[in-house]
């Protein structure tokens, strides 16, 4: 019989390895591109559900305390002060190209929340067990977000997301609300995605 230690090593290879790896070299064709990544995520969601795992709790703010919103402002300020610091003149995306407009807009809901419910709900609730402490499994979470970024083929791209990754596991950890680090997460991206920034990620739309 196959343990479970082994399933579930073999399943978060699969999705979390092979699929980024599929789309990198690009196998999939134009809007075909969708489908795996929606399946990917109804997975995620369906197994969450079925176990119970996806609570009304998660989406509460009730429990978030003043240092972690405190924590979001510091952290959106620094990132847009070194925005506004560096890079070109032109500071600000080109919002007059309706695709980043609409990137824009759609990003916390169609983005930000899938992404989270994924690398943070799932991720720690079903492989927890694969790993001997938590600084590793923080460490292992901020390698496969970043990697999942490899399909914009860019170094700043998997630095960014390798950072934010890290930051948004022990957000999580500490906090417990998919709510908020949903939140904290669409913060950071949409400075960047609103900045010169957006041309590291601007083939995902």
């Amino acid at each position: 019989m196959i343990s479970n230690h082994f399933r579930y090593t073999l399943e978060l290879v699969v999705l979390f390895i092979l699929l980024p790896l599929i789309y990198f070299v690009d196998l999939i064709p134009g809007l075909w591109k969708f489908l795996p990544i929606t399946a990917f995520f109804i997975y995620c969601l369906g197994l969450l559900l079925i176990n119970n795992k996806l609570k009304v709790s998660d989406f509460k703010l009730s429990g978030i305390r003043s240092q972690h919103w405190l924590k979001v402002l510091l952290f959106s300020i620094l990132i847009a002060l070194f925005l506004w610091s560096t890079g070109p003149e032109d500071k600000l995306a080109d919002f007059s190209n309706r695709k980043i407009l609409l990137a824009v807009i759609c990003y916390p809901v169609f983005s930000c929340l899938p992404q989270e419910i994924i690398f943070r709900k799932f991720f720690f609730w079903r492989y927890q067990s694969l790993f001997k402490n938590t600084t590793v499994m923080v460490l292992i979470n901020g390698l496969l977000f970043s990697f999942a970024h490899l399909y914009f083929e860019n170094l700043a791209a998997l630095g960014i997301t390798f950072i934010g990754g890290i930051i948004f596991a022990l957000s999580y950890l500490k906090s417990r609300s998919l709510l908020f680090i949903t939140i904290e997460h669409a913060f950071y991206g949409l400075i960047l995605l609103s900045s010169y920034m957006n041309q590291h990620f601007y083939k995902a739309f």
